[in-house]
């Protein structure tokens, strides 16, 4: 696909770039050259490949919740310096 002079301007409008005419001349034939290889891999038949949406074959790995009640609850509170107050630590607000 080989683009002209008045596309590869209105591209540059539109991506806000202000270019000399000799990079015009540069960009049309590198921006050409990208569009003829994208147009040589729409050639491909890509009907019997598989969709990927992520291709390293990493996974989550998952466990169950296992819930454990506490025993030492004064223990841990008795380590703070913090204000005690039903058996929960007494902060101050954070607004």
């Amino acid at each position: 696909m080989s683009l002209n002079l008045d596309q590869i301007r209105h591209i540059a409008k539109l991506a806000r770039l202000e270019l000399k005419d000799e990079e015009l001349s540069k960009y049309s034939k590198e921006l050409s050259s990208v569009l003829s290889y994208m147009e040589m891999l729409n050639e491909i038949d890509t009907s019997n490949v598989k969709e990927t949406c992520q291709v390293t074959e990493l996974f989550n790995i998952k466990r169950e919740d296992d819930v454990k009640n506490f025993e030492n609850i004064t223990g841990i509170l008795d380590s703070s310096e913090l204000k005690k107050e039903n058996n929960q630590l007494k902060v101050k607000k954070v607004l």
